[in-house]
């Protein structure tokens, strides 16, 4: 807490985390709109806009968007939902899988490493999945690609001339494959 509060400029902020519980405006958040019309936005940050500068905050929170209109907000401690950096997900059945790589400057304890966490859709319970020996990815978004019932996640490359591989989640059984081929993300 104390490295984090070192890199926050204290002198330009409007407000603190404690006057606020949540803020509209995020960068890098997972926007999913769910088969009954719910709306989440998972996550995010605000970045900072020199003297607008109001909340330097990366969320660990989802916000559900009803379609009547109802919002609620699920605050999860960072035990269960480490700030993530690039996170990326996927959708099946019941759950969001959300992928990202845990944010090494508000969790100096963690190493940078990969993190899947399995969101229910129905309770908004959040538990961690098996993780792969580490590896260095090169997420982004729309990085992770689906195929079939398995999401490939693209494994950084250290030359241009290099195949493009990944590692392969089974949405299944919740277990890891690789060195496999990566497919290229479909283009819009």
């Amino acid at each position: 807490a104390d490295r984090l509060s070192a890199a926050i400029d204290r002198s330009k902020l409007k407000r603190t985390i404690d006057d606020i519980v949540w803020t509209a405006v995020r960068e890098d958040a997972l926007q999913l709109t769910l088969p009954d019309g719910r709306k989440l936005t998972i996550g995010g940050d605000v970045a900072d806009y020199g003297n607008e500068y109001a909340d330097p905050w990366v969320y660990s929170d989802v916000i559900v968007t009803h379609p009547d209109g109802a919002i609620e907000i699920l605050a999860y401690p960072k035990e269960i939902f480490p700030h993530l950096q690039w996170p990326v997900d996927a959708v099946v059945a019941n759950h969001v899988y959300i992928f990202g790589l845990i944010d090494r400057k508000r969790h100096p304890e963690r190493t940078r490493r990969l993190v899947v966490l399995q969101l229910d859709m129905n309770t908004f319970e959040i538990i961690a999945c098996p993780l792969p020996d580490p590896v260095r990815l090169s997420l982004y978004p729309g990085s992770a690609v689906r195929d079939g019932n398995r999401v490939v996640l693209p494994l950084t490359r250290d030359r241009e001339t290099d195949p493009e591989l990944g590692i392969a989640f089974d949405l299944e059984t919740h277990t890891w494959e690789g060195p496999v081929p990566y497919p290229s993300p479909a283009e819009d």
